[in-house]
């Protein structure tokens, strides 16, 4: 009776371990598939079925802002500064003061790199060899601290556009005489001949001249104006920053 007693028992356990195994066994298979394996792969996709989600421009995020998005204390209305020259059919082309714009001229390339890298500005690069252009706090730092700066030859501030456009004034003027007035006579009558540094002829056809001055950056618009209103000649200043003068087709 103990033999069969012990045959059952057997019988049981293997019956027992057979059930648990099989159950193990699904539990796997269950597993794998869930994981997608035991499954026939499908064939890799092709290069033009591939879906691809990058961002587009307008959707990345960066961290560090530009100079246009440094944030900006707007003056208030009595605090605001203007400017203007006339256009060529004597109209006031008139630009807002900008005190966070700055353009300064250096003595070299070299100094305009080091330049950049002043903690003062809260965005900075170079524009040509000695040119930089950059935003600063103007509660912080002022016109007179960015002259004392070691290589720094003359500063003023950037202007802006009704359009919101900032323009940065240079120490070039484009200039057309009226009605065949010589060049040389115009400037002397100005008293604008002892400022002039290079005068070149930029369209023959049309008698443009772009005409490089010794004078201060924040002088240039004063220059224009009273270039314009002495009735010899239209002038316009030039600038940086992509803004286009009304003489010439391309961008300065």
């Amino acid at each position: 009776m103990s033999k069969l007693v012990n045959k059952k028992s057997a019988f049981q356990e293997a019956r027992l371990n057979y059930t648990t195994a099989m159950l193990l066994c699904m539990v796997t298979m269950m597993f794998f598939a869930a994981a997608g394996c035991g499954k026939h792969e499908a064939s890799p996709p092709t290069e033009d079925e591939v879906e691809y989600n990058f961002p587009t421009e307008d959707e990345v995020e960066y961290d560090s802002p530009t100079g246009d998005e440094v944030e900006y204390d707007s003056p208030t209305e009595d605090e605001v500064e203007y400017d203007f020259y006339y256009t060529d059919v004597g109209e006031k082309e008139v630009f807002t003061i900008r005190k966070d714009k700055v353009i300064i001229k250096t003595d070299s390339e070299a100094d305009a790199k080091a330049l950049i890298e002043n903690e003062i500005f809260q965005f900075a690069y170079t524009m040509g060899y000695t040119w930089v252009l950059a935003t600063i706090d103007p509660k912080e730092t002022t016109l007179d601290d960015l002259l004392k700066i070691e290589g720094v030859v003359d500063a003023t501030y950037g202007l802006e556009y009704v359009n919101g456009a900032i323009a940065y004034p240079t120490n070039q003027i484009a200039l057309r005489c009226k009605e065949d007035q010589p060049l040389e006579t115009v400037l002397d009558l100005v008293g604008l001949t002892k400022n002039v540094e290079v005068i070149e002829l930029f369209n023959p056809n049309s008698g443009l001249y772009l005409i490089t001055l010794n004078a201060k950056l924040g002088n240039i618009f004063k220059i224009s104006r009273d270039l314009y209103e002495s009735g010899l000649c239209i002038v316009s200043p030039s600038f940086f920053s992509g803004i286009k003068s009304p003489y010439f087709n391309n961008k300065i």
